[in-house]
């Protein structure tokens, strides 16, 4: 395979060259420029532009639509000023509004989804790299959100947390904002001049109006296409450490092999954090005895598959950074998750979700010049039967072009028994060419002493995504014996071809924005070229109406050969064979701006021949707003899978209850129950945000079989967090 695998890649690079010369320009596009105005003293952070520093900057008020017109003037007026000291910047907004009553303020938890409000947002590209910013946004009732964005958007880090300001306030011409982020919550270069973009979202009318960029052909994540702020010459970021230790206390009870049950002390301290900058561009984090308490619990979900399912990162130490350690088939361009070199919830986590203590970890991340470098490494304890391991992540990509990169990245989990390890080696290149050509690719390889050759992975891929065309081809390859044991790989011995196609006309209407139709084939094969899945999604067609409410249809048709049986539940075995099977999928999208809003109001889908049966899948998932303090996110899915060898029924409910007393104030119910699994679990968090960066968590969890409520108990835990962080 080697001899293969090398000519191969050395082919992709020679293609590359060839490229590199005919798409290095990119097209001219207008640059907007702004000048951020240095004050001694910064306006007080109150949502009332009244104080005299503000008159001292020249208003942007150019903003232009991107829908539902676009590069037609927004629909209601704006202005934005920008005004900073030597510790922090400060924005001005003001959101005219000719009707006042109707503007929407649903959400004051920080960090959810303020698009389905009013809001504003800024993204500031402090290297003026054209790839990587942060995102803050806020809506007329100061609900913070803040975000690390990698690589235009590859890596959107809802769960990176800093320390700044916001507040608003509602008045009869519509509301205005006030938002100061100091320079020590940021990474900055040093030329003193950064990428800047402007968003206000205008909720009723589904109107996104921009001050730079409002092509349509573009997201308001691609950085490359920001506009320009200057005038920074006299910031200073001042912060070199931040030292935030925990405290928690609580206790959980279990039944222990004879039915007793048992109490276990939950109470420790620890290191949450201790942040160092050793210049503004290169954080180092550590950790030690590290928590996570106060992480959401992941969704209840009925596996009826024959791969592993996918569960997100939630915990807040590897969330930050995670875009510089993405490597895998969905950079940027899609949510596959056929595979990913690091995943970060094979440390600290077992198989079946036990938490594994960390004894102690650091991160170091950043830039220096073109390359951005990201190292991890963390120890794990000795728990649940798995040998306590040092987990090693080593990543660094250099810019080339205005918006491509190439990288590495090796890893490495050792522990310490002989020849009790695993090693990764991988190089990647994602290129952009002429703004919507996209061109990936990746060589990994592993080594494992248990699991000698066949021990490499490739991939390919070559898309063009503009608004109007979607037209590309990918090929993944991924040996018997390819092992990232601190990866994500759901399938080995494949060779998956992927061909798609489609278009998004936006017809001269009053009632839809813009339909899409796409075509796509995923045909995969083993390693000896025998063919194991087909999936022909014939027609897959989506309307998005103006309102900003979504149609959505999908005809297809597929084929599964297995090799081996498959064990769909305990009692039903799947024989060897080949199934053919075609479906419908039908599911509707709420605008975000009504009461009852969402994506995945209601989903169908009936399959015919499901392994020679049939399976109809019926998902209820509105997240419904009563006032901008209560909210209900609901989640029910009903699975009916009718077979040969059996037949079951799944029903599966993850909601949540979420009541807001405050900004700072905030609690949510989580009710989860599955009922093949006959189990129940409930989950109530208080969260007092009581200085910016700081809080007190209260979290009660129980989990119970449904058939024995009284006697069932699965386990129970109670406890209260406390963080204080000290910078200097």
């Amino acid at each position: 395979m080697r001899q293969k695998l090398l000519p191969r890649t050395l082919a992709v690079v020679l293609f590359f060259g060839f490229l590199l010369p005919l798409w290095a320009q990119t097209p001219s596009r207008v640059q907007k420029r702004a000048v951020a105005v240095f004050v001694e003293e910064g306006p007080t952070v109150d949502g009332v532009l009244d104080d005299p520093v503000w008159a001292q900057s020249a208003p942007l008020s150019d903003f232009q639509q991107r829908d539902p017109q676009e590069g037609a003037p927004a629909s209601e007026y704006t202005t934005v000023r920008i005004v900073y000291t030597k510790e922090a910047i400060y924005f001005g907004f003001r959101c005219d509004d000719s009707q006042p009553t109707e503007i929407i303020a649903t959400e004051r938890r920080r960090d959810q989804d303020l698009t389905k409000d009013d809001s504003v947002a800024v993204i500031l590209d402090t290297f003026h790299d054209h790839r990587n910013a942060f995102l803050f946004r806020t809506n007329s009732l100061g609900t913070q959100f803040d975000a690390l964005l990698t690589e235009e958007g590859l890596d959107i880090n809802v769960s990176w947390d800093e320390k700044w300001e916001a507040e608003a306030n509602r008045n009869e011409e519509g509301w205005t904002a006030e938002m100061m982020i100091p320079f020590k919550s940021l990474r900055m270069g040093p030329q003193g001049e950064w990428g800047l973009e402007i968003e206000r979202l205008i909720r009723r009318k589904n109107e996104e109006a921009y001050w730079n960029n409002y092509s349509r052909g573009f997201k308001f994540e691609d950085v490359s296409q920001a506009g320009l702020l200057s005038g920074l010459e006299e910031a200073s970021q001042g912060l070199r450490w931040r030292i935030k230790p925990y405290a928690l206390g609580g206790v959980e009870q279990f039944p222990n092999s004879t039915d007793q049950t048992v109490t276990h002390n939950l109470s420790a301290i620890g290191l949450e954090l201790l942040k160092f900058r050793p210049t503004p561009a290169l954080t180092l984090d550590v950790t030690v005895n590290t928590d996570f308490a106060q992480t959401e619990v992941d969704d209840l979900i009925t596996n009826i598959t024959r791969f592993p399912l996918f569960f997100p990162e939630r915990r807040e130490f590897f969330l930050e950074g995670a875009g510089i350690f993405e490597f895998g088939t969905g950079i940027g361009l899609n949510e596959s998750r056929d595979f990913k070199l690091f995943f970060s919830r094979r440390i600290g986590l077992s198989p079946d979700g036990d938490l594994i203590p960390i004894i102690a970890g650091a991160k170091f991340t950043g830039r220096a010049g073109p390359y951005t470098i990201g190292l991890l490494n963390m120890q794990t304890d000795t728990a649940f039967g798995i040998q306590g391991s040092n987990f090693g992540v080593y990543r660094v990509k250099r810019d080339v072009l205005e918006r491509s990169s190439v990288g590495a990245m090796f890893t490495n989990r050792q522990s310490s028994q002989d020849r009790d390890y695993n090693r990764v080696f991988g190089v990647d290149g994602n290129f952009v060419f002429a703004d919507h050509l996209n061109i990936q690719g990746f060589v990994a390889k592993t080594e494992t002493p248990t699991l000698p050759e066949d021990d490499w992975s490739a991939f390919g891929r070559i898309l063009w995504d503009s608004d109007f065309l979607l037209a590309g081809g990918e090929y993944l390859l991924v040996q018997r014996n390819f092992s990232p044991e601190i990866g994500f790989v759901p399938r080995n011995d494949q060779r998956k071809t992927v061909l798609q196609f489609g278009v998004r006309p936006r017809p001269d209407s009053d009632l839809v924005r813009k339909f899409v139709f796409r075509t796509r084939m995923d045909f995969t094969q083993n390693q000896d070229g025998k063919q194991e899945s087909i999936q022909y999604h014939y027609l897959t067609w989506e309307t998005f109406f103006e309102s900003g409410d979504r149609f959505f249809i999908d005809f297809h048709r597929s084929s599964e050969r297995l090799f081996e049986p498959f064990a769909i539940r305990p009692d039903i075995i799947i024989p060897i064979g080949t199934y053919r099977n075609w479906d419908v999928l039908v599911q509707v999208d709420g605008a975000a701006q009504r009461k009852i809003a969402g994506v995945e109001i209601i989903r169908f889908r009936y399959v015919k021949g499901f392994f020679g049966g049939r399976r109809v899948e019926l998902r209820v998932e509105p997240q419904i707003k009563l006032s901008e303090a209560l909210s209900f996110d609901v989640s029910y899915v009903l699975d009916e899978v009718d077979l040969p060898q059996g037949d079951f029924t799944s029903q599966v409910i993850n909601t949540r209850v979420n009541y807001s007393f405050s900004n700072k104030w905030l609690t949510s119910a989580t009710v989860q129950y599955s009922s093949l699994d006959d189990f129940v679990n409930f989950r109530f968090r208080i969260n007092y945000i009581y200085r910016p960066g700081d809080d007190i968590f209260f979290i009660y969890n129980e989990g119970r079989n449904v058939d024995e409520l009284e006697s069932g108990l699965v386990g129970r835990s109670i406890m209260l967090k406390w963080t204080r962080s000290f910078d200097f």
